[in-house]
C-alpha cells in the first residue's frame, strides 16, 4: 500500500493511498492547482483515483472536492450529515454533483478497489466528522512490494455497505491441537498454546491496517478498537495546552479549541495512546498541529514520552506530518 501526505494543517488536509492500482484520497482540503502539481512530482496519476472520502465539511478538508468530482467524475464519500454541511458551506463554491455522492454509514464498512473502509465517529464542532480504519482486501502483487524498495519501506466504483472486517481471531488456530514427543524430551506445544484469537487487537495484523483520526475534540470509546488494531496510525495532536494558554489566541477561540469537540491536545493525544496501543501499531504520524500552539518537536516529544512506558518491547516510531509540505511517497507493508 503506498501512502503520501499532501498537506495535514489548518492551510489544507489531504491523504493518499494506492493498492492493486486504485487509489483513495481521504480529504482534499489544498487547492486543484497544488494537488494536480504534487501528483505529477511523485509520478502519480489521477485516474486511479476511486475515491474521495471526507471526514468532515470544514474547507480546510474539502476545498477541492467539489472541482476533482466534477472534473474527473470521482465518487464523493461522506456521512449524510457531512454531505449537508459540504452543501452549505459558502467556500465550496462548485458543489459535488448528486449522482456522485455516496452515503456512509459509522461501523459499516464499504469497498473501494482492493480497500476496505469502516468510518466510525469523531467529536468536532463540524456537521459531522469520521474517523476512517482502513484495510487491504488481497496482498499487494509481489512486483508492487518489490516497488516499494525504491522508496524506502516502512518496515526497514461502486461499494458494497453492510460487509464485516475478518478479524485475525476468525483464522486462529491453537497449537496444542498438535502436542508433538521428541525422544526423552517430549514435550506438549499445547502447554504453551496461544490462540491467536483470544486477543485478536494484540495480534499481528498479516496486512497492513491503516487509521486515521483528525480534528477530534477528545479521544472517545469509539476510536479505542479500531486504534488497537491499527498498524499505522495517524492521529491528531493539534495543541500544546500552556502555548495555547499564552499565546496569541483569543479567549473564545482557545476555549473553542479546548473543548470535547475542538481540537486534540498533545497530552490527551499521548495519554489515549498509552493507554490503548497495542503491539500491533509499528508506526505514528502526527497531524494537524497548529502553527501557533504547538512545535513538532514538543508534539512528539510529549508522545515518545508517553509510550516509552508500554509494556511491550518493540515501540511505534512517532513522526510529525508537516502542515504544507508533501512527505515523502512510503509504501506500507
Amino acid at each position: 500500500m503506498k501512502f503520501i501526505c499532501f498537506g495535514s494543517g489548518s492551510s489544507g488536509n489531504c491523504y493518499y493511498l494506492e493498492s492493486r492500482g486504485t487509489a483513495i484520497l481521504i480529504d482534499l482540503g489544498i487547492g486543484i492547482r497544488a494537488f494536480k502539481r504534487y501528483m505529477s512530482n511523485y509520478g502519480l496519476t489521477i485516474p486511479k483515483i476511486a475515491a474521495i472520502i471526507v471526514t468532515h465539511d470544514h474547507t480546510d478538508h474539502i476545498k477541492a472536492v467539489g472541482p476533482m468530482a466534477i472534473t474527473y467524475r470521482t465518487p464523493v464519500y461522506a456521512s449524510q450529515r457531512v454531505h449537508e454541511g459540504i452543501d452549505r458551506n459558502r467556500f465550496m463554491t462548485k458543489k459535488i454533483p448528486a449522482e456522485l455522492r455516496v452515503l456512509t454509514e459509522l461501523n459499516t464498512p464499504f469497498e473501494v478497489g482492493n480497500f476496505r473502509i469502516t468510518p466510525f465517529a469523531v467529536p468536532h464542532d463540524s456537521s459531522d466528522n469520521n474517523g476512517y480504519f482502513v484495510e487491504l482486501i488481497q496482498a499487494e502483487p509481489e512486483e508492487d512490494k518489490m516497488f516499494g524498495s525504491l522508496f524506502g519501506s516502512v518496515d526497514t466504483a461502486p461499494i458494497s455497505i453492510g460487509e464485516h472486517t475478518k478479524n485475525v481471531g476468525d483464522f486462529s488456530k491453537n497449537v496444542g491441537d498438535f502436542p508433538k514427543n521428541v525422544g526423552d524430551f517430549s514435550k506438549n506445544v499445547g502447554d504453551f498454546s496461544k490462540s491467536v484469537g483470544e486477543n485478536s487487537q494484540d495480534a499481528p495484523t498479516a496486512l497492513p491496517t491503516f487509521c486515521l483520526i483528525t480534528d477530534a475534540g477528545q479521544f472517545t470509546d469509539d476510536m479505542i478498537p479500531y486504534v488497537k488494531r491499527a498498524k499505522y496510525l495517524i492521529i491528531e495532536a493539534n495543541y500544546d495546552t500552556d502555548m495555547l494558554a499564552n499565546g496569541p489566541y483569543p479567549k473564545y477561540l482557545q476555549d473553542r479549541i479546548s473543548s470535547g469537540r475542538g481540537h486534540l491536545a498533545n497530552v490527551l493525544t499521548a495519554a489515549a495512546l498509552r493507554t490503548h496501543l497495542t503491539p500491533v501499531t509499528q508506526r505514528i504520524w502526527l497531524c494537524h498541529l497548529s502553527a501557533e500552539n504547538n512545535h513538532p518537536d514538543t508534539a512528539a516529544a510529549t508522545v515518545r514520552e508517553a509510550i516509552a512506558t508500554l509494556p511491550f518491547e518493540a515501540k511505534p516510531t512517532v513522526e510529525v506530518l508537516r502542515r504544507t509540505v508533501p512527505s515523502e511517497l512510503m509504501e506500507l507493508r
